[in-house]
Order: C-alpha cells, then structure tokens, then sequence
C-alpha cells in the first residue's frame, strides 16, 4: 500500500519542511522588519522640537516667506498695466482715460529686478540655515548640560551613600571607644558637605532643565545619552574642506555676493527706456465740440535719466565697491572657519587626552579607595586617609564628567558647523 511505500514518509517530511519554514521564517521576517525600524533618541527628538517650536524658527520662516512674495511681486512687471484717470475739471464736459499697456522689452531690467529678488530670497533662506544651526547647537549643549548634571547627581549620590556609611562606621568605632568625638564630628561634616554637594547638582539640574525647556518650548525626556557615534568628526583637513562647502555662514556670504553681482547687473540697465504696446480709450468725453478716435493703440518708448546720467553712474559704481566688499566678506568668513576649526580640534583632542588620562586615575583610585577600605577595617589606614581618599576620588569623578562635557560641547560645535546635526533633527534644509 501507500502508507507502506517510501514515497509516503518523503511526502510526510517534505511537508513538515514546509510547516516549519511557515512557523520559524515568518517570526524571523517581523523581527527583521524592527530591527530596520529607527528609533529616535531622545537626543534627536529635542533637537527635533526646538526646530519645529521655537518661535525664533517660526519669525525667521515667516521672513523668507515675505522675500518669495517679493519674488512674485517682481515677476509681475512682465504683466500688463492697467490705468485709469477720471476729472471734471472743465467746467464743460467731462473727461476719462483707460489706458492697457504691456511691456515688450526692457532692456533686461526686469529680469534683473526678478533675479534681485530670487538672490534676496536665497539669502533670508540662508540667514533661517544660519538660526536654525545655531538653534541646534545650542539645544545640543543645552542637552549634554542636563545629562552631565544627571551624571553628577548619580555620583553625587553614591558619595552621600559612601560617606554615611563612613560615618556611621566612625561611629560605632565611638561606642566601642576606638574613635574620638572629633573624629564623629569631621566625618559627620564630610557627610554634610557631600549631602550640600548634591543638592546643588539637582539646583544645577533643575536650570539646566529651563534651559533646555525655553529651547524646546515643550517637555522632552533625557534618559538616553548622547551617542558619541553621532558626533564623529572627520580628520581636520577633510573637515575644513566639508566645513567649507557645508557652513551657513560661508554659504550666506556666497549669496550674499551673488546679490550683490545682481544689484550690479540691475544698476547697469536702470537707465535704459522700456519699449510697450499701449491702448488707450477715451471715457466720459462729453465735448461735442471735440472729435476724435476714442480708442488709440501703438508702441511707446518711455525712459527717464536722473542727474544728466551722474546717478546711474553713481549707483554702478557703488554696486561695484558693494561686490568688492562682499567678496572680502566672503573671504573672511572661510579664513574664520578655518582658524575655528583649527582652534576646536586642538582643544577637541586635548580633551580627548585628557579624558584617558583621568579615567585611568579614576580606575586607580578606585583600586587604592577599595584597597584603603579593607585595611581601614583592620586598623592599618585611619579614618582620615579613608575620608580624604574619598573625597578626591569624588573629585576626580567630577572632574571627569566635566572634561567630558567639554569634549562633548566642542564636538556638538563642529558638527553645527558642517551639518551633522541636521540629520539627527530630521532637518530639511533648502
């Protein structure tokens, strides 16, 4: 029979090959698709609110959109004009004019009033780059500020709980008459002075939330730490030279040169006449005496030249001055961004040293602190060296915590000024 055959047993494992790759791939699938899925940090959605609430943003938005009006308003001048005049100063009759013209040619000087006006709108959208950046960088710092006050209150209060138990310690050595009053009462102090200590890291926490808060406009949580992977930073020639195509201020000066070289452009042809097709009819004419055609059309020429020509001549040359000073403008703000450059690495890279050298004196104090525990409780340390070596190791716990909040500012600052925390905010940038 078939049961008996061995194309049956074939068949049967074939199928529970089939019904595991049903039961196993497609949990696996699901669990592919959340690891795909991203995250944001807290870090991120911070930087994300100050963007989107901060009404600093929203005033420089609303600028720029004045400055694209403006563009629409310049494209209009292509468009034909419509006049009309009405008087009834003769006693007589009225009189009445309609009058539709439509520009023909310029001579380019309304396509270099449109392009002035795109190069003004190019530059406001560069000056709302330049805030937000600079909004970003400081909720950033704002940002790492909370977490290394967060960071100390922690430490703050593993020394409160160190020198409570020193403390109680030095005490029951009171009652068993191996310690003084005075010694009760230094340790005592010690513990007071760690207990004052974390009470002002969570005063120093709580500005710091303000901060942070008037940045924001809205709550955000800062339970996770900054990612140093984020603030990775290029080698220092390879930065200046992304710092150079990615600043908002070198990119603010470039546009500011290049509407400097339309306002040239535009002076050059001020002067020149505008040729236009116009039509003309005559309203309300009640003269019976007078008869003409009440509708007229034909091209006109129409220009005007102030100061016998001095003024335009003025205005080119000082457009001209105007390019030479925004080229310098230009060439100051790279030679700026680069010595800022310089200056941040150097200090970036002695914080980084510095950072290793004082985790590794914080590992080898811990090592002594346990080390003068266990001989403190056989009588071979004294309470002071015990009390004093906890003091520094708190120290030098504090220490390091700040060293690292400097290296951190420097690199949030670096990466401001080349874009990185753009992506990080969700940033759009035009």
């Amino acid at each position: 029979m078939y049961f008996n055959s061995p194309y049956f047993f074939i068949s049967i494992l074939l199928c529970l090959s089939c019904f595991s790759k049903l039961t196993i791939s497609a949990p696996l699938a699901n669990s592919e698709q959340f690891q795909t899925q991203t995250i944001p940090s807290d870090f991120s959605i911070a930087l994300n609110a100050s963007l989107k609430y901060h009404p600093m943003i929203k005033g420089q938005q609303a600028q720029l959109s004045q400055k694209e009006f403006a563009v629409d308003g310049a494209k209009t001048a292509k468009y034909p004009s419509l006049s009309l005049s009405a008087n009834s100063l003769n006693e007589n009759y009225d009189e009445g004019t309609l009058v539709i013209e439509q520009p023909l040619w310029a001579f380019g000087r309304i396509d270099s009033t449109i392009d002035i006006a795109k190069a003004n709108y190019n530059v406001e959208d560069l000056v709302l780059l330049q805030a937000k950046r600079s909004l970003l960088e400081d909720t950033a710092i704002a940002y790492a500020s909370v977490r290394t006050a967060q960071y100390k209150i922690s430490i703050s209060k593993d020394n409160v709980a160190e020198h409570e138990r020193l403390y109680q310690s030095i005490k029951r050595r009171e009652s068993g008459h191996l310690a003084s009053k005075a010694d009760v009462s230094l340790a005592y102090s010690r513990l007071l002075q760690a207990q004052a200590a974390l009470q002002q890291y969570k005063s120093i926490l709580s500005v710091a939330l303000n901060e942070l808060l008037s940045l924001t406009r809205i709550k955000v949580a800062t339970n996770s730490a900054i990612d140093e992977k984020e603030l990775q930073i290029p080698q220092q020639q390879l930065l200046k030279e992304h710092a150079i195509k990615q600043s908002a201020d070198i990119a603010y000066s470039r546009m500011k040169l290049k509407a400097t070289k339309a306002q040239l452009s535009y002076e050059k042809v001020a002067y020149m006449p505008t040729i236009s097709f116009r039509v003309e009819r005559d309203l309300l004419d009640s003269n019976p005496n007078l008869i003409v055609d009440k509708t007229r059309a034909g091209f006109v020429i129409a220009g005007h030249l102030d100061g016998l020509g001095f003024t335009s001549y003025n205005n080119i040359e000082g457009a001209s001055a105007a390019i030479n000073a925004a080229q310098y403008e230009l060439d100051n703000s790279i030679n700026e961004i680069e010595r800022r450059i310089d200056n941040l690495v150097i200090n970036r890279d002695l914080q980084g040293n510095l950072r290793t050298a004082q985790l590794a004196s914080v590992a080898a104090l811990e090592h002594t602190m346990s080390s003068f525990l266990r001989q403190y409780e056989t009588n071979r340390k004294s309470w002071v060296e015990v009390l004093n070596t906890q003091r520094e190791l708190s120290q030098l716990r504090y220490s390091l915590i700040d060293i690292n909040k400097q290296w951190l500012d420097i690199s949030i600052t670096l990466a401001a000024i080349i874009g990185q925390l753009d992506a990080l905010a969700i940033m759009e940038t035009s």
